[in-house]
């Protein structure tokens, strides 16, 4: 993961584990907040540069991912 990244998980790591929260409020105990940052990394924002987030948007792709999403 690069600084960028890193420092962006920090800023945001309150969201992060507030999704993690609610996975495991339905049981799926196995996605941890590192799983959830690397699929939102590699999956929706492939494209993007970390300069080009927009901080509602990360929050927002975070609170949008289902399990489903990162278990497939």
């Amino acid at each position: 993961m690069s600084m960028q990244y890193e420092q962006l998980f920090e800023k945001i790591r309150p969201a992060i584990d507030s999704k993690i929260a609610e996975f495991q409020h339905y049981q799926y105990n196995a996605i941890t907040a590192e799983e959830l940052w690397r699929y939102c990394i590699e999956k929706k924002w492939r494209k993007k540069k970390v300069e080009q987030l927009r901080l509602h948007e990360v929050i927002s792709t975070i609170f949008s991912v289902s399990p489903s999403d990162i278990v497939s």
